[in-house]
């Protein structure tokens, strides 16, 4: 008897789920595995912000569905929405920010839903997320009676975005900067500027002088040119 009862019941249960046209029916509860990403995956610590996007699957590799809360850890910066998101479509999407960062680090990031967790990924903030800097001079060329020249670095991020907030120390191997030494920061543009001085060039020779401008280990180069007397 008990056979025969365990045989109806799941052949009505087969018979529901077949006939049934919600994704729910063909969903084995619980998140087997869930994946995350980050973009952009580097951003200032001054107002950046990155999209953390995570999709999980169920034992049966069918998405979330819908209503299904994810909640986000980070040892670094803050989340929106209280670090928590619901599924739309099997994807949860939560805003990450570089709050609280006094200049530079990486966040990681990982996501979870029960008792299933995801690998972490990393978010650079601040210095931690300089890939590049570009640097200009302008003039890039000087008469031998010296003159002034207003040099602009262009700080981008490891994904080729500028970086406000940024503490730019700017250098020359002639002449002398009004920033003397100290860090100018880098605007809402990523633009960080200086300006260097050249006295007259006694050498007798054109002088090449090289500005540079750099934020920790990446550093950029620009050359000024100066004439003959």
């Amino acid at each position: 008897m008990r056979t025969y009862m365990r045989k109806t019941g799941l052949l009505l249960l087969l018979a529901l789920c077949s006939a049934c046209n919600d994704e729910r029916c063909k969903y084995r509860e619980g998140v087997d595995a869930i994946t995350i990403s980050a973009n952009p995956s580097s951003i200032s610590a001054v107002n950046g912000q990155s999209t953390i996007t995570a999709i999980g699957t169920s034992q049966d590799n069918l998405p979330m569905p819908d209503g299904t809360v994810i909640t986000f850890v980070t040892d670094l910066g803050a989340f929106g929405q209280g670090a928590q998101a619901s599924t739309v479509d099997g994807i949860a999407r939560i805003a990450f920010f570089g709050t609280g960062v006094a200049t530079g680090g990486t966040a990681r990031i990982y996501a979870r839903s029960g008792r299933t967790v995801s690998q972490s990924i990393p978010v650079a903030i601040g210095t931690d997320a300089v890939g590049s800097i570009r640097v200009t001079a302008n003039p890039g060329s000087l008469p031998g009676s010296g003159g002034k020249v207003t040099v602009t670095a262009t700080v981008y991020s490891k994904d080729k975005i500028p970086l406000p907030g940024i503490g730019v120390r700017f250098r020359a191997d002639n002449g002398s900067l009004a920033s003397q030494g100290n860090p100018r920061q880098s605007n809402e543009n990523g633009l960080a500027t200086d300006k260097l001085t050249v006295l007259r060039n006694t050498t007798g020779d054109v002088l090449e002088i090289t500005v540079t401008a750099e934020v920790g280990d990446v550093s950029g180069t620009a050359t000024v040119q100066q004439q003959k007397p």
